[in-house]
């Protein structure tokens, strides 16, 4: 397992389709990724996700359009797996 704490992880889904997440992610739906782009932390690498891999990508557009200073950011392209991650992530 990669190991990179200062990771930032964000959520890109709506509310009503979040049933499991990371352990300490951010919830900002790729929706309102425009508006609150810089609720993000500075510095720090970012990896963008949702449930099956369909509005992360859109996310990580709107992301590279509004703050191109990020610099490691990527996203999970397909279903996270959330459980595996948060049973090493205690």
């Amino acid at each position: 397992m990669l190991h990179t704490p200062d990771l930032v992880i964000i959520d890109t889904r709506e509310p009503q389709y979040i049933d499991k997440q990371f352990n300490g992610c951010l919830s900002i739906p790729y929706t309102q990724m425009a508006e609150r782009y810089k609720e993000i932390p500075e510095g720090r690498p970012v990896m963008l996700h949702c449930g099956l891999g369909w509005v992360a990508p859109k996310a990580y557009k709107t992301l590279v359009e509004k703050n191109p200073k990020i610099k490691e950011l990527s996203y999970i392209d397909g279903a996270p797996l959330f459980d595996e991650y948060n049973k090493n992530k205690k």
